[in-house]
């Protein structure tokens, strides 16, 4: 029971990252065969949306090791919601085997282009030291940069964390993340 609570909740998680992305929003509302199409000519935003419609299991049936296929595919192109996502399924072991240090591979490489939900999720990873060195002074500065671009709940579960993560460091630390966030410029892929 527990476990596909997590799954359902992760679906939920890989389902809220599309939204993010307007192109993706609108390329989701298409029949699975009409994305299928276009993720297989190499389009990387269907890709991506086959991917959700996999994890989620909305007009086929879910299926994790299809899901984590298509977002490699739509990842291995730069796109940052994709990497985010595949990252995300490294964390959580879901299709693939579950592996901290590559899905703190692909959570960097979402993070590092401005990918909100990848700064969360490579956030997580610092502050509890999964596949990196726990890293307060890295977490706060990733929850910071999550929070600035996000709202509504997003931005309030960001802050709580941002919050949380304060508790546990030294002024200094917090002044050292505070300047490494002023000084993060958002670097995209080719």
């Amino acid at each position: 029971m527990r476990i596909q609570l997590a799954r359902t909740v992760l679906a939920a998680v890989l389902f809220g990252i599309s939204a993010l992305v307007p192109i993706a929003r609108l390329q989701a509302q298409q029949p699975p065969d009409e994305l299928r199409l276009l993720a297989e000519q190499g389009d990387a935003d269907a890709q991506f949306n086959l991917a959700v419609l996999y994890g989620s299991g909305q007009g086929v049936p879910q299926d994790w090791v299809e899901a984590a296929r298509w977002l490699r595919l739509a990842a291995d192109q730069g796109h940052a919601p994709g990497q985010s996502a595949l990252g995300l399924v490294y964390r959580e072991g879901l299709g693939v085997l579950q592996d901290h240090a590559e899905a703190v591979r692909w959570l960097h490489r979402g993070a590092n282009q401005g990918d909100a939900s990848g700064q969360f999720l490579l956030a997580s990873m610092y502050a509890n030291g999964q596949g990196v060195l726990q890293d307060n002074v890295e977490a706060f500065m990733w929850l910071s940069l999550a929070a600035a671009q996000s709202s509504g709940e997003n931005r309030e579960t960001y802050e709580r964390s941002r919050d949380t993560v304060a508790g546990r460091m030294t002024a200094e630390q917090i002044a050292q993340a505070q300047l490494r966030t002023r000084q993060w410029t958002p670097t995209p892929e080719p």
